[in-house]
């Protein structure tokens, strides 16, 4: 066999080291990659108002000053003095619902139904709310509700309210009801 001499041998040596060094000054290390999923969910919802921020009233309907009944008095609500205005995210399907009020004549055998309310005699007045421009259509709970199908921007639901006559002149002064509105979805 024959043996090479240092001189070779060193110059084998040296290629291999230059040739490690090589691979080594590449930077390239193994890699492993991932997938890495960023995910938002959009859940159906209702809101008051055409933003976010929360309406703390409906407003008020006002019948106005009436110095007598003999005959029904109709208003039409209007934004900030109860049109309803809600914001839902798009195809949520909602119902608006209107309770009696917190005058509802559970009490009071001879009428059932919404009723204004003098602070200071009890005495009462009997109107109702309705859907329609009509006053055909009486806007209650369940199926008496309103009930659409969200676009996604503000909806406006006014409110039609009527007054009804009476054959006794009312006592003099303010008479008023609260009611709850709520909304399904």
């Amino acid at each position: 066999m024959v043996s090479a001499s240092p001189c070779r041998r060193r110059g084998w040596a040296l290629a291999l080291l230059a040739c490690a060094l090589a691979h080594a000054s590449d930077g390239h290390a193994e890699t492993v990659t991932q997938v890495l999923t960023v995910r938002a969910a959009i859940t159906p919802g209702c809101w008051f108002g055409t933003s976010r921020t929360p309406l703390l009233s409906l407003g008020t309907i006002d019948f106005g000053t009436v110095p007598r009944l003999d005959k029904e008095v109709k208003t039409k609500s209007s934004v900030g003095a109860g049109t309803i205005v809600m914001t839902c995210t798009p195809g949520t399907q909602f119902r608006v619902d209107i309770n009696d009020g917190s005058n509802t004549s559970g009490a009071l055998f001879w009428y059932s139904g919404r009723q204004l309310k003098h602070a200071a005699s009890g005495n009462v007045l009997k109107y109702d709310l309705y859907r329609d421009s009509g006053y055909s259509q009486r806007w209650g709970t369940g199926g008496d509700g309103v009930q659409m199908t969200a676009t996604g921007g503000p909806v406006e639901l006014p409110v039609y309210a009527k007054l009804q006559s009476t054959t006794t002149q009312p006592t003099p002064g303010v008479y008023t009801d609260d009611l709850i509105v709520t909304v399904y979805y």
